[in-house]
């Protein structure tokens, strides 16, 4: 899921080598046509509710390829795998670029698979009222409990009995 220090070399690896040593790896994984495939596949695809067009996140002409890529990789995991932690991280993208919409859709679909961290954030949401949740102490309790019994997520627990 994470890529270990061990894979990093044994050193502390910046944004731009992360992605390359992820983008690598992928690709000793599933070879050139997997990655060659992808914007095809994803970017000139319809938009549809459950597989949103490419968002201006992967657009961007600050974006090098890498990150294109990376972006792509993470939108096949989680759209077409329906992967907890990539929706998760999806989710947060379109969170920071102001979408709360789809924030909140992409959150929802990860705390359904059961990922800890998108229970405790979308309890979070709702606890406060944010992110285009509406406040919802019960959802929040039943979010906080979900990722503490799940995964024993301690934050959660913590907010659970606050």
């Amino acid at each position: 899921q994470h890529l270990s220090y061990e894979e990093g070399g044994g050193e502390e690896v910046d944004d731009d080598d992360a992605l390359h040593l992820l983008l690598s790896n992928t690709f000793n994984r599933y070879g050139p046509a997997f990655l060659s495939s992808l914007p095809t596949k994803h970017s000139e695809s319809p938009s549809t509710p459950e597989r949103p067009a490419v968002s201006s996140i992967a657009n961007n002409n600050n974006n090098n390829q890498y990150q294109k890529h990376g972006y792509e990789v993470l939108r096949l995991a989680a759209l077409d795998h329906n992967h907890g932690p990539a929706l998760h991280h999806l989710s947060l993208l379109h969170l920071q670029s102001n979408n709360t919409e789809e924030f909140r859709h992409l959150l929802s679909k990860s705390a359904a698979t059961g990922h800890p961290d998108s229970l405790f954030l979308r309890g979070h949401c709702h606890h406060f009222g944010t992110d285009g949740h509406a406040q919802d102490l019960r959802a929040a309790f039943d979010d906080f409990s979900a990722a503490a019994d799940g995964d024993g997520h301690v934050d959660a627990m913590v907010s659970a009995g606050a």
